[in-house]
């Protein structure tokens, strides 16, 4: 004997099925971004529903099996047996058992089971992300994961436009004939400190400014490690 005391009040008088929706109400509600509180509201009605609709199963069920019972009770006459018994007809098989009764959830239980708080954190992580803002020196730069592959790419870049301007100074420096090695040294040493190369880049301020090598490997870093912090990685 099943316990239906979730639909009985406390005198076990029968309960009026209450409002109930179906899972993909719930889905729908989720899609149009409906208040917490109305989903809440609905992942309730959609736990109910779990339950009454179980119930309804098994109030059919009861009924199949009393049909039965009551058929087999008052089985036909087909005939007798040699020794003038009577020979009943074969008596039908019982429905099968019915399923258990789902476990009661609660209405947070029903929405997280949608995979809504999975979803709602990662789309709160990616607009976070989004938002990312530098500031190097007098520059304000976005750090978001678009902005900073430019400036991976920004980067290589110029480290390729440095070691080319490198590579010049010494074929230049070694030409000499009086040469020595402390001369390609000193040239080696002289063109990385006057080298200025840079990028035109734009601000997240809508400024276009020129971006050289020092502030786009700054801008990278902070803004991998604001990223680092949004996503919770020690």
């Amino acid at each position: 004997m099943q316990d239906i005391s979730y639909f009985q009040d406390e005198d076990g008088v029968l309960l009026p099925r209450p409002h109930t929706d179906e899972l993909s109400t719930l889905q729908q509600s989720i899609s149009d971004n409906r208040p917490m509180k109305g989903l809440l509201s609905t992942a309730q009605y959609v736990a109910d529903g779990e339950q009454w609709q179980w119930f309804r199963d098994y109030i059919n069920h009861c009924y199949d099996t009393a049909i039965v019972m009551d058929k087999n009770l008052n089985l036909a006459v087909i005939g007798q047996d040699e020794h003038g018994a009577d020979i009943h007809a074969e008596p039908q098989e019982l429905p099968p058992p019915l399923r258990l009764p789902p476990t009661v959830r609660t209405a947070d239980q029903v929405l997280t089971a949608t995979g809504y708080y999975k979803t709602k954190f990662k789309a709160e992580r990616a607009r976070k992300v989004e938002a990312i803002k530098v500031q190097v020196g007098d520059v304000l730069l976005d750090g978001d994961e678009t902005s900073q592959n430019r400036l991976v790419r920004a980067i290589v870049v110029m480290q390729g436009m440095k070691l080319s301007a490198m590579n010049q100074a010494i074929v230049t420096a070694a030409a000499s004939p009086a040469v020595t090695v402390a001369d390609l040294l000193a040239s080696l040493v002289t063109s990385i400190n006057e080298s200025n190369i840079t990028i035109p880049w734009k601000t997240a301020d809508d400024q276009t400014v020129l971006l050289d090598l020092a502030t786009a490997e700054q801008a990278l870093a902070a803004s991998g490690g604001q990223q680092t912090a949004v996503w919770g990685v020690n």
